[in-house]
Order: structure tokens, then sequence, then C-alpha cells
């Protein structure tokens, strides 16, 4: 025993000696349990131990436990407890170990652990158990920000709190985890006001406080903290000011290790010794190569053993208590030049067909969702098929718009904004553009667009425009087609509010202007030109895996044009006759989830002036003026032995037209539930418009099931001899799928009211179901692949036919040739009627 100091009188000696015997006690207890580690280590390992958690959290609560060796940095096992089973087995092996359960959130409520132990032992094939209980913070709840502008910011929060209070404040958002880092705050009660601040610039709050919320050195439970950016000054768009709920985390590029896209999401990588983020929480991932735009995430899953968290696309506005964000305009211009030849011919695949789509119309298997296409990457135009073809592609876009958005879930700030998220965003594109086709065979090509991204902001989180756009050129037969083109803009601005009372709306409206160039052409056949992709405004929005959640998005059709070329002979020349027809299409929604604790929505908002097809003023057009137009067939079609009266077309006007090789070596005047030029070139060009026209009563009753788009033609006539004839042949997109269906698209020749394009030898009428590859298949052209000689896109067609009927030479006769489609008024039908093809003898 040391020698204890002479001054000292015999009391003193007789208490010192009681301190210092139990002294002794307390020191050779704790080098007892600073050698246990030692100890345990050096026992023979056979075999790992178990924890048993008992969890008891509040209902609807998730609660995260880290289980970390004495002495260690990483932790050993991470439990997650949602509501449930309460006990939690880990396997770890022997040694002491620390509980670390980190404090949660509900409906807003602070929740802190309450029981313990804190540190355990494991032994080898034994269970040790242990239970963390948790109770509402005494210490800070209910924390706001009650005012913020360019200089200043004011808290204020609710708590039973003794005099063990300290806030300190840092520059930036990475928050002072000891009571003596930072600048201190002083408080009056349980609020504050801060003075002389920078305006645009971040600032955290750190609230040490007893009891239980992170007084003076418990680290385990965390300081509460704050962050803010302060108003900007005025011009500085890209700076919002905001307020972080206190769940939100700013990540910077060393605060994980990787950031991978997983399809649903991302999974982020954590550096030794990091932070783990429990559940429930939410992070803004920076920009980087793998996530360029990008990422706000809330946290749903975390490696057992804490190495890696999994985040989900989360809601812009469940992360933030405040957030005004405005960019007035920019804008942005890209301009590529392309072109290809037979060698560049390859294999390409391609969005969902027109066919493919009427197909899932059809058959009910239409996408239910809208999906963003990736744009094709810069490269040589890819065609599909054979070779044969040269496109050239010259293409001019430009891209504007403006983003504002606002978001408070409090409305304490500003009295313009509501307590809500409102969102004002528009968006434009310009095209200017031409293409030149030479082609020998009908063939679908792909024209590559560099996606455009713009970066409305970077900080605190990543927000951006995300325009993504694919061209298909298709053409239909060989021909050429020069300087076919247009100048085009489409857009749409986005305006309204989404609030927690019922009062959400948006509005909406359409930009949509264009201007065609003149072009000329040689041959027939026909061109497609689809310009389409999506739109979208929010976080996240440069990833192709993450949604909007804040903002506007969808698909957008910027040009769905086609071009059909006929040769037209007015009896003195053969000339080429072009029409150009064009719409643009908008599927755009609004969205919004999640955004205030403890309130759960899910909002979007289809903006009804934003759906649906527009298409251009003065679509279609015509070189030469009207080229197409033909209101008296009676020229081509009537022949020798008859007298026209009167005639008469029905239907609309596109249905019908002069054709030259529709049927080999002959001149033909064709009738089509659809455009009558989709209906000529190869089966490859899908022809299928549902033009809103109505059906025929007599060829409803013919087919069995009702009748839409019909066209007809109606002629009064005088035969001389006692046969009228009339050749024709009748052709159809139905072939060879609907064969046999309720799609039994149909045609009649009625003279006097009676049908006389029947079946020949029989009194069957004709139509898909009674004249096809399976039935009376010795008048059936298959014409899927392309029959030789025939210049049409339908599928399949009958042989020229002709029906003959017994009349009272010099009497008149009417005359009505008919055609419609059946069950829908999708997969076009035709009948083409052979010129001179109407006689009597």
């Amino acid at each position: 025993m040391a020698r204890l100091p002479a001054s000292l009188d015999a009391n003193q000696y007789e208490g010192d000696v009681h301190v210092t015997r139990k002294r002794a006690i307390v020191t050779i207890v704790a080098v007892l349990m600073l050698a246990l580690p030692t100890a345990v280590a050096a026992e023979p390992a056979d075999g790992p131990g178990t924890l048993a958690l008992t969890v008891d959290a509040p209902d609807g609560a998730t609660a995260m436990i880290e289980v970390r060796p004495v002495g260690g940095d990483d932790p050993a096992a991470v439990v997650v407890h949602e509501s449930g089973d309460p006990t939690h087995e880990v396997e770890l092996e022997p040694g002491n170990y620390r509980v670390v359960a980190r404090p949660l959130y509900l409906d807003g409520v602070r929740y802190v652990p309450t029981t313990g132990p804190w540190v355990v032992r494991v032994r080898a094939g034994q269970t040790v158990a242990n239970d963390v209980g948790y109770a509402a913070s005494l210490g800070v709840q209910n924390l706001q920000v009650t005012e913020i502008t360019d200089t200043s910011v004011s808290l204020d929060w609710d708590a039973e709190l003794g005099d063990d209070t300290v806030v300190r404040r840092v520059t930036g958002d990475d928050a002072a985890t000891g009571p003596s880092q930072g600048n201190e705050i002083p408080i009056t009660d349980s609020s504050l006001t801060d003075t002389g601040l920078e305006p645009g610039t971040t600032y955290t709050y750190s609230i040490f406080a007893r009891p239980g919320d992170g007084a003076f050195g418990r680290s385990e439970h965390d300081p509460v903290t704050i962050t803010v950016g302060t108003v900007p000054l005025e011009g500085a768009t890209d700076v919002p000011a905001f307020v972080l709920d206190p769940r939100t985390t700013i990540l910077g590029e060393g605060d994980y290790l990787a950031a991978t896209p997983t399809g649903t999401g991302v999974r982020l990588d954590l550096a030794p010794g990091s932070t783990i983020f429990p559940p429930g929480s939410f992070l803004s991932v920076p920009v980087s190569e793998s996530l360029p735009g990008g990422y706000l995430g809330e946290v749903v899953g975390v490696g057992s053993d804490g190495t890696f968290v999994l985040l989900e696309a989360a809601p812009l506005a469940a992360a933030f208590d405040l957030y005004i964000l405005s960019v007035p305009s920019f804008s942005e211009l890209a301009t590529s030049t392309f072109s290809t030849g037979p060698a560049a011919a390859s294999s390409a695949a391609s969005p969902a067909s027109k066919e493919e789509l009427h197909r899932q119309s059809r058959e009910g298997t239409g996408p239910q969702t809208a999906t963003a296409q990736a744009a094709a990457t810069a490269a040589p135009v890819e065609c599909g098929g054979a070779g044969g073809i040269d496109v050239t592609s010259s293409i001019g876009i430009s891209h504007d718009g403006h983003a504002n958005i606002e978001i408070d879930t409090y409305g304490v700030w500003f009295v313009q904004i509501p307590t809500g998220a409102a969102v004002d965003v528009g968006y434009t594109a310009t095209f200017s553009a031409t293409v030149d086709i030479e082609s020998t065979i009908a063939v679908e090509c792909g024209l590559p667009l560099d996606d455009f991204y713009k970066q409305l902001t970077l900080y605190p989180v990543p927000i951006g425009l995300n325009a993504r756009f694919e061209t298909e050129v298709a053409v239909s037969a060989a021909g050429s087609i020069e300087n076919l083109g247009f100048a085009a803009t489409l857009g749409f601005e986005a305006d309204g509010y989404m609030g927690l009372d019922g009062d959400n709306f948006f509005d909406g409206n359409i930009i949509n202007t264009a201007e065609p160039t003149q072009p000329t052409a040689t041959g027939t056949f026909g061109v497609g030109l689809n310009i389409a992709g999506s739109v979208a405004i929010g976080p996240g929005v440069g990833s192709s895996f993450a949604g909007v959640v804040v903002g506007v998005g969808g698909e957008v059709t910027l040009v769905d044009a086609g071009a059909n070329v006929v040769v037209v002979d007015d009896g003195t020349e053969e000339s080429a006759c072009i029409e150009f027809f064009a719409q643009s299409g908008l599927g755009i929604f609004a969205t919004l989830r999640a955004w205030i604790p403890g309130y759960e929505a899910d909002y979007t908002y289809s903006i009804d002036a934003l759906q649906g097809e527009f298409p251009w003023g003065g679509s279609p057009w015509f070189w030469p003026d009207d080229c197409t137009e033909s209101d008296d067939p009676t020229d081509d079609v009537v022949g020798d032995g008859v007298t026209v009266l009167d005639s008469d077309l029905s239907g609309d006007s596109d249905q019908w037209g002069k054709v030259d090789g529709f049927i080999p070596g002959e001149g033909t005047w064709v009738l089509s539930t659809g455009q009558v030029q989709e209906a000529v070139g190869v089966p490859s060009f899908f022809a299928s418009t549902s033009l809103g026209q109505p059906g025929d009563a007599a060829l409803t009753a013919l087919s069995g099931f009702p009748t839409f788009d019909a066209a007809a033609l109606t002629l009064v006539l005088i035969p001389n001899g006692p046969t009228l004839n009339v050749r024709y042949a009748f052709a159809s997109e139905e072939y060879p799928e609907y064969v046999g269906s309720s799609f039994n698209d149909v045609m009649a020749v009625f003279v006097d009211g009676q049908n006389c394009a029947l079946v020949p030898g029989t009194s069957t009428p004709v139509s898909i179901n009674t004249v096809n590859q399976f039935t009376n298949s010795q008048y059936y052209i298959d014409n899927t692949f392309g029959a030789a000689g025939y210049g049409t896109s339908m599928d399949g067609l009958t042989v020229p036919l002709t029906c003959s009927v017994p009349v009272q030479p010099g009497d008149p006769v009417t005359v009505k040739i008919a055609v419609a489609d059946a069950s829908d008024g999708i997969y076009d039908s035709a009948i083409a009627l052979l010129d001179d093809g109407i006689w009597s003898d």
C-alpha cells in the first residue's frame, strides 16, 4: 500500500482507506473485463455461438440493430426488425460484442433504445439472450425550421429538457457529431434564430440534449440534426432553397464505394467503418458514371453484414420539408447526319410495330404502363433485311423548357406556397429533318439519335430532364424519294398542385407546329417515318432504371408520318403523286408519392389535355395539289356496252383512288377500309387505320358481324347487252392470321340489291372466311412475303374474279360496290376494280 500524506488527519485517513479499497476492487474488475477478449480468443474454437435479440419496437416501425465486435469498427451482423416475430437469432464467432441500436422515426416521432445490456459475451455453441426496447425520446421532437431567408434560419422543437442542451452549426451537410465541433448557437428555451448567414449556402445544425438524444458522448444515439439551404440570391436559378427531412442524408463521392443499378433501384456498397443507413431513410446519391442522373433513393434493404444497402427511387417530397427550385428557361441544340448503303445493312431490333400494337389491342395483351425506351447510340443507320437501301438523313434537334418545383410540408415559410407540392414544367423539341431514300426492297431502318439530358441542379439532389428518342424509317416497296422533311416543334406545359386536402389538380397545354418540305419521288411505294421516345423531369431521370417521382414524364411521339407515292396516268402522261401525312402524340402524366412522414400517398395524374394523337395542321399534303383525289372513277372502271347515268362515292375521300400495279399488268381503282395509299406497296408495310366511319347494313348482314369504315361506289347504268359483268379482286390485312375469326372483313357487288360477288360456282359471298388458304384456296393469293407482280401491302387477296348478272338491255341498273371492316375498324381490307372492269355483252 502506498504511503499516505502525513498532513492527512485520522478521519481523513479512514475515509481515504475506504475509498482506496473500493478503487482497488473496481480496478481488479476492470482488468478482468479487459482481459476477457484475450481469454475468449484463447479458448479452443469449437463452433460459433448465437445471439438471440428480442426487439420491442412500436407497431409499424422498422428498427435496425448493429452487432459490433468490442474494439472493432465494422459490424459483424446487422438485424433489421419489422412488425412480426420479435426474436432474431444471429450466429457469431466467440467474443465480446457491442449491441448498437439505432434511433428510429415513426409518424414523425423519434424513438431511442432504452434497454440493454449493450455489451454481450458470445460463447462457442451457446446462446446468449439480449433485449432491445424503444421508447419515445424525452429529448428533441418535432424539429422544424420556422423561418428561412437568405441570411437567417429559425428552428423550433419540443423536448422535456434540463439545462444540458447545446446546438452546434457547421457549414455544409456533414453534421457535427460532438458538442465541441462547429459553432455554438445560442438558444432560447427550445428555439433559436441564427443570423448573419450567406445566401444560397448549406448549413447543418446538431442538437445535443439530455435525456436520450446523443447527449455529450452517447454517440450510438446520435445528435438530432437538420440541414438547411438558405434562400439564394436572385438569379441563382440552379441553387434551391431547402430543408432536409431528418431521415435524409446527402452523400458525397467518398461516402460510399460503389453505386450499381439493379434494374429496380440501386445497390450502394459502403466503405468500411462508414455509417449504415436504416430502412426508411433517404439518400441523395451524386451524379457518377454509373448514375448519370444521380439518384434519390429510399433504403429498403440492408446487407446482413452491413456492407451495402438497397435503394428504390424515392419521392423528392418525402426527402424534403421544403424545396424551391426555379429554372426559368434552358435550351440546347444538336445536329446529326447519317447515311448507309447495302454494306451497312444488318438485322436490327425495333420497338413494337403498328401491327403488334393492333394485335395487342385485340387480344388485351398491350403494355399496362408507359416505359422509357433507350435511344440509339451514334452509329450508322441500321436496316433490317438484305441490302439494297440507301438512306441519308440530316436532323437538327433543339430542346427548350423550364422547371419550377415547390414543396412545403408545413406551409409556414412562404405564403405563396401551399402545403403540398407544386410543379410547373415545360418542354419542347424542335426538329428540322430531311430524308433521302433509294430502295430496291421493302425494309425498316433505325436512325440513331443521341439522348438529351439537361441537369437542372446537382445539389442537394440531382434533378434533370431526360429526352430519349428513336427514329424509324419503313419503306414499303422499291422506289426513291428526296427531300422528304419538315420543321416541327412539339412540346407541352404542365402546371399543377398536389396536396393532402383533396385539392389536387393539373392543367396542360400542347405546343404543336409543323411545316413540311416539298419532296420529289419516283416509283410506286410508301415511306413511314416515326420519331418517338420518352421525356422525364425529376430526380434521377438520367438513369433508365429510375422513375420520375415528383415531376412530369411520359411517352412522346414527335413525328408519326408517312408518305405514299403512286403513279398517276391522266390519259396524256404519267407522273408521281406524293401524299405526306403526319401527326404527333403525347401521353404525359404527373406523379407524386408518399411525401410527408406518417402520411402515405401515391398520386399519378394523367393530364387529359396531354393525352392522345394530334394531327399536324394542314395534314395531309399533296404534291401536286390534290393529285390523289378522284371524284369520278367511271372513266377508269366503266368499259364497253355501258352508259353511266349517275355515280356516287360514300365513305371518306382518303378511302379511294387510282392505283397502278395492285394487280399484275392491270390498272385498278381501289376502295379501302383505311387510307387507300396504305394499301399500296409490299406486305412488310402494315395497312391498318381506324377512320371512325360507319359500316354498311347490307355488308353487316353478309359478314354476320358489325361492320366499320365502309366505302362504296354506287353507279346507275344502262347496259346495252343482256349480261352485266363486274371484274374485281378482294384484298385484306386480315389474311392469314384471322381466317375463321369474327374479323370477317367483307365486300359485295350489289346489282339491283342482289350480291353477285360470290365464290365461283356457289351462292357463298366472298369474304375473309370464305376465300383463304384453307377454303376455296384456288381463288386465293398468299401475299405474306410478296407474290410476284402484286403491288399491295395486304397479306392476302383473291385472284381477279368476275361476277356476271342477267339484265334487261336498255333498262337502268343500280350497281353498288362496297367493302367494310368487320368486328373492329383496324386491319384494312380493299376491293380493286380493274380498268374497264364493268361492261355488258
